[in-house]
C-alpha cells in the first residue's frame, strides 16, 4: 500500500500542477472566473489521471468497462467536495482563488485515493 501511496501522491502532484495551469491560464487569458476554471481543470486531471492510476499507481486489471465508471463516479464526488470548498472558501470567505484550490487539494485526494483502491479498481 505505501508504494501505491507514492505513486498516487507523484500522480497527484502531476495533476496537481496540471489544475492549477488550466485554473490559472482560464482565469487570466480567458477572463473565465475561479469556478469555471477550476471546472475546466479538475476535468482536464481527471481524464489525466485515469490512466496513470489505472496502469501504473494500482496496476490494475480491470475492464474499462467496470473501472471507467467507477472512477468517474469517484472523480464526481471528488468534483462536487472541489467545488464546494471553492465556492465557501472563494464566494463567502474572499480567499484568493489559487489558495482556495490549494485547501481543495488537502481534501479531496485523500479521499480520493481511498475510493480509488477499495472501489474503482480493485
Amino acid at each position: 500500500m505505501v508504494v501505491s501511496v507514492a505513486k498516487y501522491f507523484i500522480v497527484g502532484a502531476v495533476g496537481t500542477v496540471t489544475h492549477l495551469a488550466v485554473l490559472y491560464l482560464c482565469v487570466e487569458f480567458m477572463f473565465l472566473t475561479a469556478m469555471v476554471g477550476s471546472s475546466i481543470g479538475f476535468t482536464w486531471v481527471v481524464i489525466q489521471s485515469y490512466f496513470l492510476n489505472r496502469n501504473w499507481t494500482f496496476e490494475s486489471d480491470k475492464q474499462h468497462r467496470s473501472a471507467l465508471p467507477r472512477y468517474i463516479v469517484v472523480s464526481c464526488v471528488g468534483f462536487i467536495t472541489n467545488l464546494f470548498i471553492m465556492f465557501i472558501a472563494v464566494d463567502v470567505l474572499h480567499v484568493f482563488y489559487l489558495a482556495a484550490q490549494l485547501l481543495t487539494i488537502t481534501v479531496v485526494p485523500g479521499m480520493n485515493f481511498l475510493l480509488n483502491k477499495f472501489w474503482a479498481f480493485s
